[in-house]
């Protein structure tokens, strides 16, 4: 059976999906037909669906085990990871401690939480960045990183205070902006105020996954100037820092 060449992880294990589905529709099986989300674009649950049926099925066949280790090779990558970053965002904004989040992903400390929300945050804002249409920004009227004259320490202090000030200003276009992005920003300009944090590496990484998703939902105007000048003031802060 001829398998066809696919480009990236998920699109491979759609096509694999896809296939399983067509051949045993093919043969008159129907039971994949009694799992929810069955559809063209095969997504996580119906993917894990899709390998559940294959592993009870007791016919062999080369073409189903392969594709179920297709499938499974995207829901052990990046599809998991997805789904683990959104959910500690959301243990986040509802309010559980670094700490709590570390015991429920089997961490010995929440530092190590910490450093695992950044990769993951970091990993997705650069795959969302990757495909966002190429010369989108480059017809923004964005600005320059302000200009300072102050020693290294002050200077990072400063950008931080602009930092905040821009998250605050895109937070008043709340209504052109995708639910999760106001609802991370709306749980950092909070955190903030209550403790005083300044600009840890997670607020960062954080910054860096909204803008990427401001990006992708193809927001312009005023609000995607503002997020592109809390990029512009994320790199001028990371190399004061």
């Amino acid at each position: 059976m001829h398998r066809p060449t696919v480009t990236t992880p998920a699109a491979s294990a759609r096509a694999a999906a896809r296939a399983v589905y067509q051949r045993k529709y093919d043969s008159g099986d129907r039971r994949l037909d009694l799992f929810p989300d069955l559809g063209d674009r095969f997504e996580g649950a119906a993917l894990l669906a899709v390998v559940e049926y294959l592993l009870a099925d007791q016919h062999r066949n080369t073409d189903d085990a392969l594709d179920g280790l297709t499938i499974l090779d995207h829901l052990l990558g990046r599809t998991a990871e997805t789904y683990r970053l959104n959910l500690i965002r959301r243990a986040r904004r509802s309010g559980a401690t670094w700490q709590q989040v570390a015991s429920a992903l089997g961490l010995r400390s929440p530092q190590g939480a910490e450093a695992l929300f950044v990769r993951l945050a970091l990993t997705a804002a650069d795959a969302m960045t990757v495909k966002t249409q190429h010369g989108q920004r480059d017809r923004l009227r964005t600005r320059q990183p302000r200009r300072f004259f102050s020693g290294p320490s002050r200077q990072a202090d400063i950008v931080a205070n602009r930092l905040w000030d821009l998250v605050n200003a895109l937070l008043q276009h709340a209504d052109a902006l995708p639910t999760d992005v106001v609802d991370d920003l709306t749980y950092l300009v909070d955190e903030r105020a209550r403790h005083r944090t300044a600009m840890p590496e997670t607020v960062r990484a954080q910054l860096r996954l909204s803008i990427a998703e401001i990006r992708q939902a193809g927001v312009f105007d005023r609000p995607r100037i503002v997020a592109e000048d809390i990029s512009n003031e994320l790199d001028r802060y990371a190399a004061l820092t």
